[in-house]
């Protein structure tokens, strides 16, 4: 008994029988073949249009996402304590 040759085989969701008539197990059944292989983009004409990568730090994209949906309070809401 070897390991399942890609991820979709050792699933047994995509192998049921109720997949054909059940939306959310068709559509993955559809997708099978992007979980397959890799997905890498070239960002070469992005860096030439912009002239640089754009790079946001971590910290301050959690920071911002977590304020925007409402887990985090703002920063001019937060009292400073010197």
């Amino acid at each position: 008994m070897g390991l399942p040759r890609n991820r979709s085989e050792g699933n047994p969701t995509f192998r049921s029988p109720r997949a054909p008539f059940m939306m959310t197990l068709r559509e993955l059944r559809k997708m099978r073949h992007l979980w397959n292989s890799p997905a890498q983009q070239d960002d070469r004409k992005l860096v030439a249009f912009l002239s640089s990568r754009p790079y946001t730090p971590l910290y301050d994209a959690l920071r911002t996402t977590l304020t925007v949906i409402g887990c985090m309070p703002s920063q001019s809401s937060v009292a400073h304590v010197d």
